[in-house]
């Protein structure tokens, strides 16, 4: 019988479960890439999709930016109208006329860095609580500087300063020169120079080249002294002879001594004190810097202290309080002209403020008042030529003339103190250290080394001042 090939079922069926397997394998395989590929797919829509949020984010975070740049820029813009309503440093509220941030130091923008630390802000108000440290104070409110435009010139501003002649013409021109290198050549405002006695011409020139192209100009700031005297009240022309230990004024001259002091120095602290701030040239002038003829700039000056000044409405700012006291005799005019006896003043260490106690009792009638150093500072000529201002300084000065006694200082101390503590601040407490040197003293404060104008130019002149080093001729000063 022929051999029949018959499929073993064994090997069929070995075969068939071989492909099953191989079946099951894609369909794994299949169904692992398609979980893959729909991980994938919600991957990548998530991805785009925080994309999106994020650019969004981005967005509005760049626009909000934007916004508060624009609100800062403006806020500082603004001109800050500060009063001080309270003595005390720690209880002190700040109110502005409008919306706007306070500033320190450089510029940054001071809001309330914490709730607790203050009571409440309305009206654009902030209030500061009793219990907080004074350090905590200091880092929020103290300097009230706000970035400046760099050096604007403000109409009716003028810079005066005083001499007694011809013999100081060298003073003069080293405190214009340097003054001029250091800040009046970015604003040139009018410099006006008053004397006791004329100049030469050549002088007067030589003095207008060197402050080029702002005007400058000498006035003669009296009658001479025998006419001054035939000006006077009888009774200031009994008290004076009397001052002098003299009959007759006929043998006196500006270099007498009265009183041990004498009249040509006595002269410039009344006309500086009393008689400066009605004076006819000063006439279309709102603000003043003043700076003593021997009082020198040392280095470029960084910041606009007059800018600062004119749009904070300041009264006066000084560069140095106190310098000394006055005799105690002066409380009587002080209640006399101001209506209140001057107890005590002081510099706020918070706001840089002058701070008085006043008092209308008889408690404090025999106390000294502290002064502000007349050397250097900047004056609103409209306050101190007001009725309350002028009251008090005719009640100061009185019936004296050409004593040593009231002087300058207390002419620019009494008004602020009295009338606006609030609009009277040191130069330094707000943020301006322009180190003026006077006296061996840099801005009244530091003391200068080395000593002498000249040792000390010759020493640091070049490094701190190169503009001037090579042009201002530096002779006087020891």
């Amino acid at each position: 019988m022929p051999n029949i090939y018959l499929p073993s079922r064994r090997r069929g069926l070995r075969k068939s479960s071989a492909a099953h397997k191989n079946n099951n394998l894609f369909l794994t395989f299949a169904l692992l890439m398609f979980i893959a590929g729909a991980i994938n797919v919600h991957l990548l829509r998530h991805h785009y999709s925080d994309e999106n949020i994020e650019d969004k984010s981005l967005r509005q975070f760049q626009n909000r930016f934007k916004i508060s740049r624009e609100e800062r820029t403006a806020d500082k813009e603004a001109v800050v109208n500060v009063h001080y309503l309270k003595k005390n440093d720690h209880d002190i509220v700040v109110k502005s006329s409008q919306p706007q941030a306070v500033v320190v130091g450089d510029g940054d923008e001071v809001l309330p860095q914490d709730s607790r630390k203050k009571e409440h802000i309305t009206d654009h108000s902030i209030s500061i609580n009793k219990s907080a440290k004074p350090q905590i104070l200091v880092e929020n409110i103290i300097n009230m500087t706000a970035k400046t435009k760099p050096f604007v010139r403000h109409d009716r501003v003028v810079i005066a300063t005083k001499i007694h002649g011809e013999h100081q013409i060298g003073l003069l021109k080293q405190s214009m020169c340097l003054l001029h290198h250091a800040y009046n050549h970015k604003v040139l405002y009018d410099i006006i120079t008053f004397s006791t006695n004329p100049i030469t011409q050549e002088s007067l020139k030589s003095l207008q080249a060197i402050v080029a192209p702002a005007r400058f100009s000498l006035v003669v700031d009296n009658m001479g002294l025998q006419e001054e005297y035939d000006a006077l009240s009888n009774s200031k022309k009994t008290a004076f002879l009397k001052m002098c230990n003299v009959t007759s004024p006929g043998n006196l001259t500006w270099w007498t001594d009265c009183d041990q002091s004498r009249l040509a120095y006595n002269w410039q602290a009344e006309f500086r004190g009393l008689r400066i701030w009605n004076h006819t040239s000063l006439a279309n002038y709102k603000t003043m810097l003043w700076l003593d003829s021997d009082g020198f700039a040392t280095k470029p000056w960084e910041k606009d202290p007059v800018d600062y000044f004119v749009r904070n409405r300041g009264a006066i700012m000084f560069d140095h309080f106190p310098l000394g006291t006055t005799r105690m005799f002066i409380q009587k005019s002080m209640r006399a002209g101001f209506n209140s006896y001057l107890c005590s003043l002081k510099l706020s260490n918070v706001t840089g403020n002058l701070v008085p106690e006043l008092d209308v009792r008889r408690s404090c009638q025999s106390r000294r008042v502290p002064l502000i150093h007349g050397f250097f500072h900047i004056t609103d000529l409209d306050f101190y030529r007001s009725k309350p201002a002028q009251v008090g300084l005719e009640a100061i000065f009185a019936d004296g003339f050409l004593r040593r006694s009231p002087c300058d200082q207390l002419a620019v101390t009494a008004p602020a103190a009295m009338l606006a503590p609030d609009r009277s601040f040191e130069m330094r407490a707000r943020g301006f250290h322009l180190d003026v040197y006077h006296n061996y003293a840099i801005d009244g404060i530091d003391k200068a080394v080395p000593g002498g104008f000249i040792n000390y130019w010759k020493e640091k002149g070049q490094k701190q001042f190169p503009s001037a080093f090579r042009v201002c001729k530096i002779t006087e000063g020891g």
